[in-house]
């Protein structure tokens, strides 16, 4: 399976269900993908994004700073499955002795790959997964983004990241 390289290219608030939504987009900007979050992941991705340190650590800076005094670094951050509508992501993670791996909701990957600058990739087939969804219920995945993007008010950019 062929692993794409994804960066974040914002948080938007997706207008029929009132939700956040990040969406990844890979650097040809070919591919994207988006991931419905809950607003508590959406407010970390975006302080993430912003370079917001917070006067108290939040969980996902707390859990950076745990990684940092035990000398663990994130390698990277793979979104590898779709079932059931909902997405799976793994951490890579190095420590002394050898490379790990362990299971993480995409929302909180996401947040820790941005803290740590660790690479983000999403495999192919879950990019694949994910169109046929849509078509399942036909409709067009790149039709909803371009759609969505376009009902994006002025009055929402404060809601945005790009």
């Amino acid at each position: 399976m062929k692993l794409i390289e994804m960066k974040v290219t914002g948080i938007y608030v997706d207008p029929r269900t009132n939700m956040p939504i990040v969406i990844l987009k890979n650097p040809d900007e070919k591919k994207f993908l988006p991931i419905w979050i809950g607003p508590l992941e959406a407010t970390s991705i975006l302080l993430g994004l912003e370079n917001v340190t917070p006067a108290r650590p939040l969980t996902h800076d707390l859990f950076v700073k745990f990684l940092e005094e035990n000398n663990i670094k994130i390698v990277k951050i793979v979104i590898d499955d779709l079932k059931d509508n909902t997405y799976y992501a793994k951490i890579y993670y190095k420590t002394k002795l050898k490379t790990k791996i362990i299971d993480a909701r995409p929302s909180d990957a996401i947040s820790l790959a941005i803290r740590v600058k660790a690479p983000l990739f999403v495999k192919d087939k879950v990019i694949e997964d994910t169109i046929n969804s849509y078509k399942q219920k036909g409709e067009s995945l790149q039709e909803y983004y371009k759609e969505f993007l376009e009902k994006i008010d002025k009055k929402d950019l404060g809601n945005v990241v790009m």
